[in-house]
């Protein structure tokens, strides 16, 4: 009874104009929360419907995410195991859409990387000696550009933009 009475009042109170209370956890945390909501709502449309089904903002909010992942190493993003980036296009414009062209030249770099690599012949050991050093560099260029800028504020900003 007391439970009802509560939940009476409270909502008395947000009719009458009264602020409603204070949120549970600060600001950015929800943020963080919303961000990641979104990230986890694409990929289980990427899981149900394929890739196909995607907005071209989610696309690209989808291949950006999916980018830093890969070229951070970062395993907390919130993605199924199995994710793929079939639209590395995509994660070029959302760099540039968050204002880093060093990040979107990265993105560039790897998939000419990634190509060089498919065509090596298996048994040519120097030339894939050579290739994994230079997507060791790629990776370390990324991470230095990507400590040199706030990267988390320009993703969620750019998510802001395309997933408001």
């Amino acid at each position: 009874m007391s439970i009802l009475l509560s939940l009476w009042l409270a909502s008395r109170r947000t009719r009458r104009g009264a602020e409603p209370p204070c949120p549970a956890m600060p600001v950015h945390q929800r943020q963080r929360h919303r961000h990641d909501a979104v990230l986890r709502a694409i990929d289980r449309r990427v899981r149900d419907l394929g890739d196909r089904s995607l907005t071209k903002g989610e696309r690209i909010i989808w291949s950006t995410a999916l980018a830093i992942a890969i070229l951070t190493g970062d395993r907390d993003a919130p993605f199924s195991a199995p994710a793929k980036l079939p639209h590395w296009s995509a994660a070029r414009i959302g760099f540039a859409a968050m204002e880093l062209p060093d990040a979107a030249d990265c993105v560039v770099a790897l998939v000419k990387e990634l190509a060089f690599r498919a065509a090596l012949a298996p048994n040519d050991r120097q030339a894939e000696s050579r290739s994994l050093v230079r997507l060791a560099m790629l990776r370390q260029r990324f991470r230095t550009i990507s400590a040199g800028t706030d990267m988390p504020a320009r993703f969620n900003a750019m998510i802001e933009r395309l997933y408001p």
